[in-house]
């Protein structure tokens, strides 16, 4: 069922994205994860956080994103834990880190030094070793800055809540750097 209304929500925005200002994202960093289980608890941290997400700008300083996470033990090989997240990232500079504009047959790029922004969602996950899956809340931010018109690195932090079958429950801490995509 909830993968079916993320699929649902994922094409409905794909639908309507054309009349927004979009960006498509692509990192890589470092995670660590708490866990425990009927009592058991273990921890690991590791290069082999993989990002993927996509936002759709609503407001001037609000977008909505859709993104799936994978989490490599070995950074390519070995354990994994994955799964899509939903939810929304505020702005207080505006969600726009560059902008142009035309005037007299002269363009002008205005990019903004840093653009920071906050985010709260809804996130899934499923482990592959404990064959279980894990739902709850993440909160993170993080700073964008522009190369070009269409092409800005990001930085950003992200801190999940989660709960589980069999009394379980994990945290998670994802730190990625990547590239985004800037396209109207």
């Amino acid at each position: 069922m909830k993968i079916k209304l993320l699929k649902f929500i994922f094409i409905y925005l794909l639908s309507i994205g054309p009349a927004y200002a979009q960006k498509l994202s692509f990192g890589f960093g470092l995670y660590n994860v708490n866990a425990s289980v009927e009592g058991e608890e273990t921890q690991v941290s590791n290069l082999g956080a993989y990002k993927f997400q996509y936002n759709f700008n609503i407001k001037e300083k609000l977008d909505i994103f859709v993104g799936y996470d994978l989490l490599v033990e070995d950074i390519i090989t070995g354990d994994k834990a994955f799964g899509p997240q939903v939810g929304i990232a505020y702005y207080p500079r505006g969600s726009k880190t560059i902008s142009s504009s035309l005037m007299d047959g002269i363009s002008f790029l205005k990019m903004k030094d840093f653009n920071y922004y906050f985010s709260g969602s809804f996130t899934q996950r499923q482990y592959q070793s404990i064959k279980t899956s894990y739902a709850g809340f993440s909160i993170g931010g993080g700073v964008e800055w522009g190369l070009n018109e269409d092409v800005i690195f990001y930085s950003d932090i992200q801190n999940s809540f989660l709960e589980g079958a069999n009394e379980g429950s994990a945290s998670e801490l994802i730190g990625t750097f990547g590239i985004r995509f800037y396209y109207d």
